[in-house]
């Protein structure tokens, strides 16, 4: 056995593999695997010329898959309270929704009850698993 990069002649047999996968996403005669492509942008709530605040929003495409990530919202400590993060957050989510995003993640101990409030919910059971090196 071998581990290699795939090359576009290893398409059918990915394609065979992903539909054990997902048995219920139909069966298209190919799926068009590509590399994944990653969109991300940097949002930020300014007061004048100062930033108070920013979002990253990163976008993941990758065969039919479609997802986001909320990363690094952060709102001046002078600030916080008065909706900025709540309206970071819901720009970020609109430029997700306007790439079709399947579902959008985001990570946080200490801001629960903040995404909560913005619809975000904690899954029953959690399919992620993580390794820190």
């Amino acid at each position: 056995m071998k581990i290699v990069e795939a090359k576009k002649n290893d398409f059918k047999g990915i394609t065979s593999l992903y539909y054990q996968l997902y048995p219920k996403r139909g069966k298209p005669p190919l799926v068009k695997f590509r590399t994944p492509r990653l969109a991300s942008k940097i949002f930020v709530s300014k007061e004048g010329a100062k930033v108070i605040g920013f979002i990253l929003a990163i976008f993941i495409s990758y065969s039919k898959s479609r997802f986001g990530y909320l990363e690094e919202l952060i709102v001046d400590q002078k600030y916080r309270g008065r909706g900025v993060g709540s309206k970071l957050v819901k720009r970020a989510l609109a430029w997700e929704k306007a790439r079709r995003a399947e579902v959008v993640f985001c990570t946080t101990d200490s801001a629960v009850l903040f995404y909560e409030k913005l619809d975000f919910r904690r899954p029953k059971r959690n399919t992620w698993i993580q390794r820190a090196p």
